[in-house]
């Protein structure tokens, strides 16, 4: 709960009367929060991640401050589809995993094997041919690595980083 370090000024009514004691808790509250916020370096940290925002202008300020908390400035970087490294680097594995003759793209047979292996069930062979035309925006019958990311950032961007954890593990199992 954040209190009265960050709250905006209370405007009080003329009517009540003055309560000394509630002035006297206000300000060991302002106390307690300055002393916290000193001891963990929260306003260093801030600063930090805002200059960080400022400089990347990242394509989604709520997930990058996220992983800078989480993860740190390296990782939390965002690429053009507002994945960030951390977040890029596990759906690479899966791409990887998809592209079994190493050519830097998926075909819709490379797909269905992969799924076949892992389980396939969840979807239909139409479903999934649905599903790589998603993807395949240029419509040359393969997904290269940039469309791949771009179908998977939209799918995964208003997951936290336990439910991205469990669908990745989930796809490589």
């Amino acid at each position: 709960r954040i209190r009265s370090t960050f709250a905006m000024p209370v405007q009080h009514d003329t009517i009540a009367p003055h309560n000394s004691h509630h002035v006297a808790a206000s300000a060991e509250i302002k106390e307690s929060d300055a002393e916290y916020l000193a001891k963990h370096n929260i306003r260093a940290l801030m600063a930090d991640m805002v200059q960080e925002i400022v400089v990347a202008k990242p394509v989604s300020p709520v997930q990058f401050m996220i992983d800078y908390l989480a993860v740190g400035s390296s990782l939390c970087q965002q690429d053009k589809h507002g994945l960030s490294m951390m977040r890029r680097a596990r759906l690479m594995k899966i791409f990887k995993a998809w592209d079994k003759n190493q050519d830097s793209t998926v075909d819709l047979r490379e797909l269905r094997a992969f799924t076949r292996k892992h389980g396939g069930n969840a979807v239909t062979q139409d479903e999934l041919k649905d599903i790589f035309m998603d993807m395949d925006e240029s419509g040359d019958s393969k997904v290269d690595e940039d469309e791949f990311l771009k179908f998977f950032s939209l799918s995964v961007k208003r997951m936290d980083d336990d439910e991205f954890e469990q669908m990745i593990q989930d796809m490589l199992q």
